[in-house]
């Protein structure tokens, strides 16, 4: 595939992650080493530039106005990193141009009166009454941001965080500034404030093309730059409009007020499931619409022999009672319970609204032994904290352990295995259930159902809050706010056929993704692969 073919066929790769910024480098890359454009035989070699170059470096360094810098390295065969086209040389950036310093210039001396830009090491910092060079530029980060390139058309002051270029007669200022970028200064940059030692750039290869190809080559790298915005902004604007239409049918299936209106907005999904699915954020849009509507109670039909929910809360009721009489479990206060009509969704017959609070049996906290302590921790208990939980829906590891000694002379509490475990301080919202015997932190809790709550059911509801607490810099939410949160409750044979559809939706959704991601990656191999060819042509 020649350059000009990728070119014209490259909009079947824009959806394809980085397309654009592969593009773009490419572009660079083909340019700089001649393949962009074609040569003519006519064009001053760049030999003779290069000649002219070295005479008026001479004549600046016995006019004191630059300095003689150490000798480069004579250019071995082996580290030329391309082959030139005819009429082209080889050099070392030390042999093209030099990196002047800039001059400190503190913000408190500036006018800020907008005559002259000032130049920090990643752009315009402010304006001066006065400039340090005269002649347009490019300004590149020595400190800080280092490598970053700037362009100055005018007058204008660099501070001492950088270097200057004025190219030579000879080197255009935009080829110059492409070849620049193309060395990649950036890459050069070390140290915990990364700095540009120029010596090692003036040591990079590259290669002079003659001046009239340069302007050549910077009129062709803008064409295809302003492609490369169209493509991106038709790509956003696509993107755009996606994610639009996936919320709106979405949100249409939420609000639906009858069977009807519901299946026909399924449908409307179902039929345009390749154009609404093809991208992880519109899947996992989906992924929570589907846990939408399971506690809507619009996922499954109901059927009316089902035992009701109601029934439920009461069972629940005398088994609590039963704990407490046999005094494994202490009476807590009362939550208050909340009418259904409170609820701003009209629920199925046979379900009922409670609380959290109402259909756990009960809950536990945890707490940190002291790290002061060494014969705390590394023992055999997994030990959980926010940054166990949520990250996947079945808790069973923790990156922390602590021994017996450690669970006994803290107030952590052991969880076993097959309960919920929640955050109520930094990772609000995040829950998970442990299939392993687990000691918890202050900043979880631990809730306990009964029998007649499905606890994966419990799960999909709580994925479906938004949980917002409250505090100056940590947000953290009360037990009692968490046991009085809403929670609509279907009877139990319907929890049983939710969780089942949700699954089954689930996986439809993990195979979404798989197609979306393996089709990226085909896209991206590809890619790759053509650019790859192109550059090594």
């Amino acid at each position: 595939m020649t350059p000009e073919t990728f070119f014209q066929h490259f909009e079947q790769f824009a959806d394809t992650p980085n397309a654009v910024a592969k593009m773009r480098e490419l572009i660079l890359q083909l340019a700089v080493q001649g393949k962009l454009v074609p040569q003519d035989p006519n064009d001053e070699p760049a030999s003779v530039l290069l000649e002219r170059i070295q005479v008026e470096k001479e004549r600046l360094i016995k006019e004191k106005k630059i300095r003689r810098g150490k000798k480069l390295p004579p250019i071995d065969l082996d580290e030329v990193p391309f082959e030139v086209p005819e009429g082209w040389i080889n050099s070392r950036l030390g042999e093209l141009v030099e990196l002047e310093y800039g001059k400190s210039l503190p913000a408190k001396t500036r006018t800020e009166s907008g005559e002259y830009s000032v130049f920090g090491s990643n752009g315009i910092v402010g304006t001066h009454n006065q400039f340090l060079v005269e002649e347009p530029a490019i300004i590149i980060g020595r400190k800080g941001s280092a490598g970053a390139l700037n362009k100055a058309n005018g007058s204008f002051w660099p501070t001492d965080v950088t270097y200057y270029v004025v190219p030579p007669a000879g080197i255009d200022l935009n080829y110059c500034y492409l070849l620049l970028k193309s060395l990649k200064l950036d890459e050069l940059g070390k140290g915990i404030k990364p700095g540009l030692n120029r010596s090692e750039a003036y040591n990079l290869m590259t290669g002079l093309p003659p001046l009239a190809e340069q302007k050549h080559i910077v009129a062709k790298v803008d064409q295809l730059m302003s492609i490369c915005d169209q493509l991106e902004a038709q790509r956003d604007a696509r993107r755009k409009t996606q994610i639009q239409l996936n919320q709106s049918a979405l949100n249409s299936l939420t609000t639906a007020p009858d069977q009807p209106s519901f299946n026909n907005a399924w449908t409307r999904i179902r039929d345009h499931f390749d154009l609404l699915y093809d991208h992880p954020q519109t899947v996992a849009q989906l992924r929570q619409t589907i846990l939408q509507l399971a506690v809507m109670g619009k996922l499954v039909p109901q059927d009316p022999n089902d035992e009701p929910a109601s029934v439920l809360l009461e069972r629940i009721k005398v088994e609590k009672e039963r704990l407490i009489k046999e005094k494994k479990v202490r009476r807590q206060k009362a939550v208050q319970t909340i009418d259904s009509g409170d609820v701003s969704i009209k629920l199925p017959e046979g379900w009922v609204v409670s609380s959290i609070g109402d259909v756990i049996l009960f809950d536990i906290g945890g707490g940190t032994p002291s790290k002061r302590n060494p014969e705390y921790w590394d023992g055999d208990i997994p030990w959980a904290s926010v940054k166990d939980v949520g990250k996947a829906k079945h808790l069973d590891q923790t990156i922390d352990k602590i021994t017996d000694l450690g669970l006994d002379k803290s107030s952590s509490n052991l969880v076993p295995a097959g309960n919920l475990i929640v955050c109520t301080r930094m990772g609000l919202g995040k829950i998970s259930i442990n299939t392993i015997d687990v000691a918890i932190n202050q900043d979880l809790r631990a809730l306990f159902l009964p029998t007649e709550i499905d606890i994966d059911h419990f799960y999909n509801y709580f994925l479906t809050r938004h949980v917002t607490g409250s505090g100056m810099t940590v947000k953290g939410i009360k037990r009692a706010e968490l046991l009085a949160m809403l929670i609509p409750l279907p009877p139990l044979t319907e929890q049983k056929r939710i969780v089942t559809k949700v699954d089954q939706l689930m996986t439809l959704c993990d195979q979404l993704e798989s197609q979306s991601t393996n089709a990226r990656d085909h896209g991206q191999r590809l890619l790759n692969a053509t650019v790859a060819g192109l550059v090594a042509a």
